[in-house]
This record gives structure tokens, sequence and C-alpha cells, in this order.
């Protein structure tokens, strides 16, 4: 598994730093690279507006957990994107 939070990273080295099947990565992207899936648990502002073509060429699959409703499952969907929304009925638009 492959992290990244911009917010947290410094205190999640300090308390995840033995675990071999955690690899934190300096950026958004990079966490992305050889991926199945993106899955979202924060809302910072960074993840607002990310570069989907940069994540389409790093990620295996075109999959986006959100777990912050952050985009319009009809857009992402339109897209080419699987994209599940925690919380949000089938169809909900944004």
């Amino acid at each position: 598994m492959q992290a990244f939070d911009s917010v947290a990273l410094n205190k999640t080295v300090r308390i995840c730093s033995d675990r071999r099947d955690l690899q934190l990565c300096a950026d958004k992207y990079a966490a992305l690279q050889g991926a199945d899936a993106l899955a979202i648990c924060t809302e910072w502002q960074e993840f607002r507006a990310p570069n989907f073509d940069e994540m389409q060429s790093r990620l295996i699959d075109e999959t986006i957990v959100d777990g912050r409703n952050l985009y319009a499952s009809h857009r992402q969907q339109a897209k080419g994107w699987t994209y599940i929304s925690v919380g949000r009925r089938t169809g909900e638009q944004r």
C-alpha cells in the first residue's frame, strides 16, 4: 500500500515507520504509481483539482473510491473512471 497526506505525513512516519506493507510517498502522484485504485480519505485543498491525466498515467486501473465526495460522479464516469462515492446515492451529483 502507498499513501500520501501532506498534513499528517510527519506523524504517520513516526507512527507507522516499522510497517513493511506501507510506503509513504513524497507527493500525491507518486502514491498512485502502479496502484490499482485511489482511495480518498481527506479533503485537503490540494486533492480538489488534480491532474486527472497524470492520475490515469500512473494508476493501473482508473478507479477512485472517494470517501470525501470531492468530485462530481457523473463527470468522472463520463471520462471513463470507475468512481465510487461513499455516502452518496448512485447517480446523485455533487
